[in-house]
């Protein structure tokens, strides 16, 4: 194991969190989204996610048993794949990404990723 020079552990990623705000990585239509949920606790998270305004309302719960990642259903992603995303659980934490291969057909394909944006407990 390695520390860093004030002898704190060194991390890479984020830091999981309760809420996370989720920006779309997708450039345009074709697209092929993804978003992952990662839980690194030793207790089930049931995160619920919704699209960010102007996007519609949908809502969808997910469980990430401990120790482990889940893919949302890309049905639920392709309502509104270029709109944000609130994910949130009442208990436990988690790390939330996304990503997507878009405007494949048009032969100027592209890939992107965006890891979620904390937030902070109470900002809500």
């Amino acid at each position: 194991m390695t520390t860093g020079t004030g002898g704190e552990t060194p991390r890479t990623g984020a830091r999981p969190a309760a809420s996370w705000l989720v920006m779309p990585a997708v450039a345009g239509s074709p697209a092929n989204p993804r978003m992952v949920l990662a839980n690194p606790g030793p207790d089930p998270a049931a995160v619920t996610l919704t699209y960010l305004a102007p996007g519609p309302q949908n809502e969808l719960t997910i469980t990430v048993p401990p120790e482990a990642t889940a893919q949302l259903p890309q049905a639920f992603l392709l309502v509104d794949p270029e709109a944000g995303v609130w994910a949130r659980t009442g208990s436990g934490t988690f790390v939330v990404a996304s990503a997507s291969y878009s405007l494949g057909p048009e032969g100027r394909a592209t890939y992107a990723v965006s890891l979620g944006i904390p937030v902070p407990e109470g900002a809500v």
